[in-house]
């Protein structure tokens, strides 16, 4: 199990970035949120998707993260610089708090869904991110 921070630090091709976020209590979630934008990396992170290329880090692109409280999902919507949704993502966590510099973090499952823009979800195991 891998401790992620909402800061993403485990991120190492990401050079340069803005994060914020705050708490929030509403009708529909109660819990984090969090916006990261990428102004720096050494290389940028390309998915594939039948075919066609999906950039999800890179210069410009934002990250909105969405995590409930006493949950055990965390909620990523990948952005381009024009803020169209590229993909969403969820992460299965088995635990979540924050860190004593007060940043969220959660212990993640390493299940994960990934929901295309057309609407297809699929199943990631043991993702290859930059940090490995």
């Amino acid at each position: 199990m891998k401790r992620s921070r909402l800061s993403y630090d485990e991120w190492k091709c990401i050079l340069s970035k803005e994060v914020r976020g705050c708490r929030v209590t509403s009708e529909l979630v109660a819990g984090y949120v969090g916006m990261i934008e990428v102004h720096e990396v050494s290389e940028p992170q390309i998915w594939k998707f039948r075919g066609e290329d999906i950039v999800v880090c890179d210069k410009g692109i934002k990250w909105l993260t969405i995590l409930p409280e006493d949950d055990w999902y965390c909620i990523t919507a990948m952005m381009n610089e024009e803020e169209e949704i590229l993909l969403w993502y969820i992460d299965m966590i088995a635990a979540q708090g924050i860190d004593a510099d007060g940043i969220p973090y959660f212990d993640d499952l390493y299940l994960d869904l990934v929901v295309y823009p057309d609407g297809t979800v699929t199943k990631r195991t043991a993702f290859r991110y930059c940090y490995i």
